[in-house]
């Protein structure tokens, strides 16, 4: 009778760790070449589109990176029908091995080793949201190489079964961009003044400034207008933002883009 009991304990024990291990996330099921497969493996039955959106700030430009830069990834499922949102993300090379470093994941999020070694960005507990949740860690862009990023996710409705959820699924290639435009930004091309500023600003620049754009943490655009030129110009903020935080991406005449830091006063 003792033995019956303490073998239950020990069942008991292992369906708890299983369950408590299962709704943390887990790693590896990304739709990258060999992971495990998708959420779609064991979730099914689910309505709607579960949608998956993949930011970053600075943002991505024309479909490439800039080498050896700190990223701010955002990772938005969405799905109108449910309110609670998992995710797995890998960021691969073209021999599927790592590219760059994952790090600094938000309360929502953890980085893991997958089953392979590799590692992944994963949702620590569902979140909770209306409609959808956004999970957010940093990304250290490698010095060179294609990448892809592979993100499987899954809506779900709470009820601690695998069916009448929704996964989706996404990627994103990345080539890396040219090189110059690095180092342009390492060597002061442009010069932004005042800074905390209000609604407008200057840029003092030694090359001709083509386009000027302004974005939040989360990639969101907002509508800046510019005038002068030669070297310097005068960037008026055309809708109101929040105290805060913003990149301020320019593009010279000669292509090349880069990056700067702004700070709206409160």
């Amino acid at each position: 009778m003792e033995k019956k009991v303490t073998l239950l304990a020990l069942l008991l024990v292992f369906l708890m760790g299983f369950s408590i291990l299962n709704s943390g996330g887990k790693a590896g099921y990304t739709g990258a070449p060999g992971s495990a497969g998708l959420c779609s493996n064991c979730h099914s039955g689910g309505n709607g589109t579960t949608n998956v959106i993949i930011q970053s700030n600075p943002p991505f430009v024309a479909g490439s990176y800039q080498p050896n830069i700190n990223y701010r990834i955002s990772i938005t499922v969405q799905n109108q029908n449910y309110n609670h949102f998992g995710f797995a993300c890998e960021i691969l090379d073209t021999l599927n091995n790592d590219a760059g470093v994952m790090s600094n994941p938000d309360a929502g999020t953890k980085i893991v080793n997958s089953a392979g070694g590799r590692k992944n960005a994963t949702h620590n507990a569902k979140k909770s949201g209306t409609g959808s949740a956004t999970f957010e860690f940093d990304w250290q862009s490698p010095s060179n190489g294609n990448v892809t990023f592979y993100v499987g996710a899954n809506a779900v409705n709470n009820d601690g079964g695998t069916s009448g959820d929704k996964p989706g699924k996404n990627s994103l290639n990345l080539v890396p961009a040219q090189q110059t435009s690095i180092s342009k930004s390492q060597n002061n091309v442009a010069k932004i003044y005042p800074n905390p500023v209000e609604n407008e600003f200057f840029l003092q620049a030694n090359e001709k400034i083509n386009e000027i754009s302004l974005f939040d943490i989360k990639g969101k655009s907002y509508r800046v207008s510019m005038n002068g030129e030669g070297s310097l110009y005068r960037i008026f903020i055309q809708e109101t933002i929040a105290p805060g935080t913003y990149i301020v991406q320019i593009r010279t005449q000669k292509g090349d883009i880069f990056y700067e830091k702004l700070y709206i006063k409160p």
